[in-house]
């Protein structure tokens, strides 16, 4: 009987591991390009984040994740997607399936190369830019809610050399797509430049062959941030991935967690409404 007692209290206060139960099972859509799947190793974003979150003993798994991935591509060409002879499904198919608790969605916004075409007016191009991002991240947004699923932004970074305006710009429009569709954003690029000044000489792009893309750090910082997000607690004592230093690796989830523990109390898996779960 004393049995019984502590394990309702604990299930009261909120101990799901106390009270027995068991992780809820989500489905998970990544729409992006290569800032979302290029490979390292064997490892990619979505792949790093699949494997941290269900070594984990925490309140979900990812019990299916699928990707589209347009390589150069934009939120616009997704919306415009035919599938070719492959008989692929179409961005929108996958969203309208009603297959997935979660929709992940990259954009490519590339303010360096409208400031080395037009110089001192390279906002103009930026501005375009942007509401281009707009015009198609709330047509994607929407479709995700009407499948019943959760739409969330992710924010990505800019190049290595990249001027600082054009970090701070980008960020400017990723949280005003936040704003204006009211969809949870994970700011991976903010929490790149954090970790740029908190780590002296961190390297977090695919370098030296690639100032562009991310690295194997920079897919485990992106990793630990959506880890951060699924299951609401620190990532930190979670295992290194491939050649990441393990130093590298606790240095990383702490700095995602410092960021995404802010976010995280408006996800409540309890309100996931079809199959196992659905985020708020």
């Amino acid at each position: 009987m004393r049995t019984w007692i502590v394990i309702a209290f604990a299930a009261w206060l909120g101990f799901p591991a106390l009270a027995s139960e068991p992780p809820k099972s989500v489905s998970v859509l990544w729409l992006g390009n290569s800032f979302t799947g290029l490979t390292l190793e064997g490892y990619n974003i979505p792949k790093m984040t699949e494997e941290l979150v269900n070594g984990a003993k925490g309140r979900l798994t990812i019990g299916k994740a699928d990707c589209v991935i347009l390589w150069g591509k934009t939120l616009k060409d997704h919306w415009e997607f035919v599938p070719g002879q492959n008989n692929q499904e179409s961005s929108l198919d996958k969203i309208r399936s009603g297959r997935f608790d979660i929709v992940i969605i990259q954009d490519y916004l590339n303010t360096d190369a409208a400031q080395s075409a037009h110089g001192s007016h390279w906002m103009k191009d930026g501005e375009e830019q942007a509401q281009r991002y707009l015009d198609y991240l709330k047509r994607i947004v929407d479709e995700v809610r009407k499948a019943g699923a959760v739409p969330v932004i992710y924010a990505h970074h800019r190049n290595s050399d990249s001027e600082p305006e054009n970090w701070d710009y980008i960020a400017e429009v990723f949280a005003r797509g936040q704003k204006e569709t009211g969809a949870i954003m994970v700011p991976a690029g903010s929490v790149w430049r954090k970790a740029f000044q908190e780590v002296p000489g961190l390297i977090l792009h695919n370098l030296p062959e690639d100032k562009h893309h991310q690295g194997l750090n920079g897919m485990y910082l992106n990793a630990c941030l959506f880890y951060s997000l699924l299951l609401n607690q620190s990532p930190e004592g979670c295992p290194t991935l491939a050649s990441i230093p393990e130093e590298t690796a606790r240095q990383l989830q702490k700095i995602a967690w410092e960021t995404m523990k802010d976010i995280h109390p408006s996800l409540n898996p309890a309100d996931l409404k079809r199959g196992p779960a659905r985020l708020p």
